[in-house]
């Protein structure tokens, strides 16, 4: 396997950090409606679940991205956008140092997410490293031409 470029290395670091929190809350709020009383003992299941679950798919995006997969970049760069409001809030609601956290590691995997290296590897499949995995994967012959001929005799006509 090539080694991805280190924009796609510091996104799945990100994003598996984000999900080893989430999976982490997750996991904490299930132990917390176990061992305790919990108001709404529905609400508090619910709420376990989604985190374990939003967790483990974020670990699985980010292996996606450390992976070099092309569909791991659109549910990275979505969460990223969802979390920015999050962290906002938490901004304004005085818990800065949370908010400033996840502000920085949501504008750190959406930067790393759509640089032009990850976009490289991603849909042209040219590693930095010149490894041939996923070269001429990225696009498929529409099928309109000869088997022999390039895209700029394909495009030229009228």
């Amino acid at each position: 396997m090539s080694k991805p470029p280190f924009t796609l290395v510091i996104a799945a670091v990100v994003i598996a950090l984000e999900g080893l929190c989430v999976l982490g809350l997750g996991g904490y709020v299930a132990v917390l409606t176990v061992v305790g009383e919990p108001h709404d003992l529905a609400s508090s299941i619910a709420e376990s679940a989604i985190g374990v679950i939003v967790g483990a798919a974020l670990i699985w995006v980010a292996w996606g991205a450390y992976g070099a997969q092309r569909w791991s970049r659109s549910p990275g760069v979505l969460t990223q956008v969802f979390a920015l409001p999050v962290a906002i809030t938490l901004i304004q609601s005085g818990r800065q140092v949370a908010g400033a956290a996840l502000l920085a590691a949501a504008l750190t995997a959406i930067v790393t997410l759509l640089a032009p290296p990850s976009t490289r590897v991603l849909y042209d499949g040219a590693f930095p490293d010149g490894g041939p995995e996923d070269a001429g994967k990225a696009a498929k012959d529409s099928g309109t031409g000869d088997p022999g001929d390039g895209p700029a005799k394909r495009r030229s006509g009228p």
